[in-house]
């Protein structure tokens, strides 16, 4: 690939520029190891852009970048190719898997909050329903989202990050997934497992995960209804946030971004069975599981900070409320 670069340096209203190097050839590997080098060294790539042909291994280009880089004038601005877009949609990036090969698999890693078997719309149903709905805009056939994005609950009531260490190979990545969401989980602070473990197996997941998956999401887990959860969760929390950033891995606090609303309105399910694990007997009020306004609001956080979709739940509850097919949000 022959490459045109120019630096350039400003002195009041003049520009004067020098050609730093000509006919530079590069591999396909410009953008992941030689475009970082030129970053790296503070030097800024021309907005206008070059051109490309031909190949040859890109050490050639990064020797020559060092070499020239010591005779060129303070202040230049080196025309590089332009850096990849790192924030580009995860809309975009599902568009692109559809054209390309008709599917896009999401897998939905978690605990109960995950799984959510027994509600519904449960805010993976949400997102499923906001997903299809926005890129059938997108689309003249409706068959390729509707067919082609399929959604994998891999959600396990009473999981621990230890049990989704030993579910990882079997339950996410053998069904090679185009994205995965990570969801929780404060069952470790009910089941022995110490704030420490439980961010160095959420570390050891993401690890793994990384190895196979290109996009990889994890929430922290939600504020639950009552204080006392919440105080002891706090610690396992404090320790987890300490992972992130980590790579390519999209880190949202759920735990913070919930607590913005008002929760009480998110915990009103009676549990008729009870649960032991968190001392709630049959007929009480369930602190841990939100109901589906509850489940809604998590939609949204997620709708909106993953996939840039506005989602209004109040909007689209109601509609659903009126039996409306296909609610509006």
């Amino acid at each position: 690939m022959a490459i045109n670069a120019r630096a350039s340096v400003e002195t009041g209203s003049q520009r004067e520029c020098y050609l730093t190097s000509t006919a530079l050839e590069v591999c396909k590997f410009w953008y992941e190891h030689v475009a970082e080098l030129v970053y790296a060294h503070g030097l800024e790539p021309c907005p206008k852009g070059c051109g490309f042909d031909s190949h040859r291994a890109h050490q050639n280009l990064q020797s020559s970048l060092r070499s020239r880089r010591s005779r060129v004038p303070q202040g230049l601005r080196v025309q590089v190719p332009p850096r990849p877009p790192n924030n580009i949609s995860m809309i975009d990036i599902i568009k692109q898997k559809l054209t390309d090969k008709n599917s896009f698999k999401i897998v939905y890693l978690g605990d109960s909050i995950t799984s959510s078997a027994w509600l519904h719309p449960n805010w993976r149903d949400i997102i499923e329903y906001v997903l299809e709905d926005k890129l059938m805009e997108e689309f003249k056939d409706w068959k390729i989202p509707s067919w082609g994005i399929r959604h994998i609950n891999s959600g396990f009531d009473g999981s621990t990050s230890q049990d989704w260490l030993d579910k990882v190979q079997t339950q996410v990545i053998n069904y090679n997934p185009d994205l995965v969401i990570v969801m929780g989980t404060s069952n470790d602070s009910l089941l022995k497992i110490t704030p420490q473990q439980h961010s160095e197996n959420i570390r050891k997941l993401l690890d793994e995960l990384e190895k196979a998956v290109d996009n990889i999401v994890f929430c922290t887990d939600i504020v639950g209804g009552k204080d006392e959860l919440n105080q002891t969760y706090e610690p396992y929390f404090e320790e987890l946030v300490k992972v992130f950033p980590h790579n390519k891995v999209h880190f949202l606090n759920l735990y913070k971004e919930l607590e913005k609303y008002d929760v009480s309105k998110f915990f009103t399910l009676i549990n008729n069975f009870g649960n032991p694990a968190n001392n709630l007997k049959p007929g009480e009020i369930d602190f841990v599981h939100p109901n589906v306004l509850g489940n809604a609001y998590i939609a949204k956080i997620i709708l909106e900070q993953v996939f840039g979709i506005d989602f209004n739940p109040e909007k689209y509850l109601e509609d659903l409320s009126k039996s409306i097919m296909f609610p509006r949000y």
